[in-house]
């Protein structure tokens, strides 16, 4: 059965690369996308993804808000939410997954590299 992701980010660029990374490894997934913590609030009114893959560093609102906000909602607090940067530190990932995170991957330079990193989670 697909699983449907949902992808918070506030590069555009990275629902493709994302997307292409998963295929290439043989996942099937249905992806969507949101720029930022308000666009993904929206979408999750409308339909409740099988995962969440959050980036940490977002303007505004960022991730571990974004985490708690996700965490509070009750229709919302089962999903699995996957949390990710291009920097981190210990009290980063711990500070996520008291609050509730499933994971938390650094994002590599190689987009395709996600894809290994995401299988356990999936």
């Amino acid at each position: 059965m697909e699983k449907h992701i949902l992808l918070i980010d506030d590069d555009p660029d990275e629902l493709e690369i994302f997307v292409d990374a998963l295929r290439t490894k043989g996942l099937e997934v249905k992806c969507s996308a949101a720029l930022n913590a308000k666009e993904a609030f929206k979408f999750l009114e409308r339909m409740v993804p099988d995962y969440i893959l959050l980036d940490y560093k977002m303007p505004k609102i960022n991730g571990l808000e974004c985490l708690v906000d996700i965490k509070a909602t009750k229709q919302l607090a089962h999903i699995p939410v996957i949390m990710y940067s291009s920097t981190m530190d210990e009290d980063d990932i711990e500070t996520a997954m008291i609050l509730g995170a499933k994971g938390f991957i650094k994002k590599p330079f190689d987009m395709r590299t996600l894809a290994i990193l995401l299988k356990p989670f999936l």
